[in-house]
């Protein structure tokens, strides 16, 4: 994980204050998160540091780590990520330390890295569940038609099935917060692979019904560069 970097991000709750503890590394060639060590490393031994180093700050940073996640469970997870690395790929491991923390249950805890290659790669749309179902907010130029269109479909599954797939990814405690923070996470290219919606190349289908009217369409959204913020255009709800 050369020249990337990685923030985990953890809460704790110390009445009457909520205190955000945040931790950024940088790291730098054949340097991990927790060891400096002299000669090339492989992108498994990489891995392994930096998953031990993790595994031992986040039940110190996080309070009361042990009863969101049992010390045992915690464990377990963590030695099954590392027996794993050498056949996974590395979006694969980023997605199972998403879904680590994510189990803790913490509105304010996830692990993301900010850009390079472990970024997530998001897509050029943006959309908001309303009362009859998701709609596009915001696209990037070449999709504005997509605005304000209800999406039907992503890949094989609709909105719904897709949000009930990919819940255990999001750090929430209700649902008005998984409804904002699903979307976020729901139109990367990881999230679309995962569950089998993304095409070869990344991109992935989606299916929407124009707004005050029946007339479906569909595109094939691309990816950006992980870490890219794609120009989005927005509009409010009332153009035709």
């Amino acid at each position: 994980m050369s020249e990337e970097r990685f923030a985990c991000v953890f809460s704790c709750l110390r009445a009457p204050w909520l205190v955000m503890l945040a931790i950024l590394f940088t790291v730098q060639p054949e340097v991990t998160l927790a060891l400096q060590n002299e000669g090339p490393q492989s992108r498994d031994q990489r891995w392994l540091q930096d998953i031990e180093f993790f595994a031992t700050q986040f039940p110190v940073l996080q309070m009361d780590a042990d009863k969101l996640i049992p010390p045992a469970k915690f464990r377990a997870e963590i030695k099954g990520i590392e027996d794993d690395v050498p056949h996974l790929p590395d979006s694969e491991i980023v997605l199972r330390l998403i879904h680590l923390v994510a189990s803790a249950g913490v509105g304010h805890d996830t692990v993301f890295w900010l850009n390079g290659p472990y970024a997530l790669h998001r897509y050029p749309l943006r959309f908001v569940w309303l009362s009859d179902g998701p709609a596009v907010t915001s696209a990037a130029a070449e999709y504005e038609s997509a605005l304000g269109a209800r999406i039907l479909r992503i890949g094989s599954m609709t909105p719904q099935q897709f949000e009930s797939a990919a819940a255990s990814y999001y750090s929430y405690e209700n649902l008005s917060r998984l409804r904002a923070q699903g979307p976020v996470i729901m139109m990367t290219r990881e999230m679309a692979t995962h569950f089998g919606l993304a095409a070869a190349d990344g991109s992935v289908d989606i299916a929407g019904k124009a707004w005050r009217g029946a007339v479906s369409s569909a595109c094939r959204a691309s990816h950006y560069r992980a870490g890219d913020a794609p120009d989005l255009m927005g509009r409010g709800p009332s153009f035709a």
